[in-house]
């Protein structure tokens, strides 16, 4: 990359890989975002916010390989790879796992306190656990051997979150589930550190949290075991859920349908709200335990690509009194305002400046800048 060249990043959230409700199931839409990468790169990093793949309302082998009307990711980045070019694309693929691909976090850190300790002849608990944090780098993680050979060298697989730093800015990437309560089992991340006074009792909040988050996570991957479970939980929360038919049909009523009884699907569909904020910075203050805050905060999880109204200004803040943390949610692969697919692209000038792009497919495949 040319150094008086923008910097540019790509970040992917929410594709979904192996459900068929999934817009990268259209052709149109797959062959527009693939031609815009390959004629809007190179990327210093194309980042996967999570949700990649799909492992719990399909199978690992139906969302990397395809079949059957679905769209492998596979076969998505092999089409990025025409004359072996995708060595070239991204100078790092980065995966940060969801809730819709956790188990890829859950086998990652199983090995590094279970397994390795074990085959090493070692008692378990040398290696502290629960393992709340880690990066596979340069080709390290399973997940490296679905690219193809060019790329394979540059893919890290990073949970739960990825800092970007320039000069004079910090960006933080994460997929959001954590901002989500009835994903981390009724944890509330601002209700949960407010309530700590301390160091020692923000520690076990933040311990609590990870365990009940990976427990849920846990029951939520079951479901993945059968088809006629994976259908089951599709047609009860999955994107064309029933209850989001209802909500279409009659708003009012199927909003409070929805809320009474499926609570899963809680924080889907929304655009970034206030108390969501104050989740961000419980997140990045004392769940991650970041002494500074980041200028930038970018995550997926809603479905719903948006850039916060009320940026978390000293007047929005409980825990930030003095910066402005401006948040962006990437979208989704789910149609939403007659937009199949939605994704972020991120330039950074010579100068420094930050230039934050949200981007859409249409249902012709041609892919658009739009307005947040």
């Amino acid at each position: 990359m040319n150094d008086s060249a923008p910097a540019k990043y790509l970040v992917l959230s929410d594709v979904h890989f192996g459900t068929k409700e999934s817009s990268i199931n259209r052709k149109a839409v797959s062959d527009g975002v693939t031609e815009y990468l390959l004629s809007h790169g190179p990327y210093k990093e194309i980042i996967f916010t999570g949700d990649l793949l799909d492992v719990n309302l399909s199978t690992f082998t139906k969302s990397i390989e395809g079949g059957r009307g679905l769209f492998g990711f596979r076969s998505f980045l092999e089409g990025l790879d025409k004359d072996r070019s995708i060595g070239e694309l991204a100078g790092q693929w980065i995966y940060l796992p969801g809730n819709h691909d956790y188990k890829i976090w859950d086998m990652l850190s199983t090995q590094v306190v279970c397994v390795d300790v074990l085959a090493a002849g070692e008692r378990m608990g040398s290696v502290e656990s629960p393992h709340e944090e880690d990066a596979w780098a340069n080709g390290a993680s399973f997940i490296s051997g679905i690219f193809p050979e060019p790329a394979r060298p540059k893919v890290t697989v990073k949970y739960p979150d990825h800092e970007v730093k320039g000069p004079s800015w910090t960006m933080l990437f994460t997929h959001g589930h954590y901002l989500d309560e009835k994903q981390t089992l009724f944890n509330r991340l601002e209700d949960k550190f407010e309530k700590a006074k301390d160091e020692k009792a923000i520690l076990g909040a933040r311990k609590k949290i990870f365990i009940e988050t990976a427990q849920y996570q846990t029951v939520a991957n079951a479901v993945s075991f059968t088809r006629t479970t994976r259908d089951l939980v599709d047609d009860l929360v999955g994107p064309g859920n029933i209850a989001s038919r209802i909500r279409k049909l009659i708003p009012a009523v199927g909003f409070n349908l929805v809320k009474l009884l499926f609570p899963l699907e809680e924080m889907k569909g929304k655009k970034i709200y206030r108390e969501r904020l104050r989740a961000i910075e419980a997140y990045i203050k004392y769940f991650r335990g970041y002494d500074s805050p980041p200028d930038y905060f970018i995550f997926g999880h809603t479905h719903v690509q948006h850039a916060s109204n009320t940026r978390l200004l000293p007047t929005d803040s409980r825990i930030y009194k003095d910066r402005d943390i401006k948040v962006y949610n990437a979208g989704a692969f789910y149609e939403r305002a007659g937009k199949p697919a939605t994704f972020i692209e991120i330039e950074v000038g010579a100068d420094g400046e930050v230039k934050v792009r949200p981007m859409y497919c249409d249902g012709s495949g041609a892919v658009k800048s739009g307005s947040w």
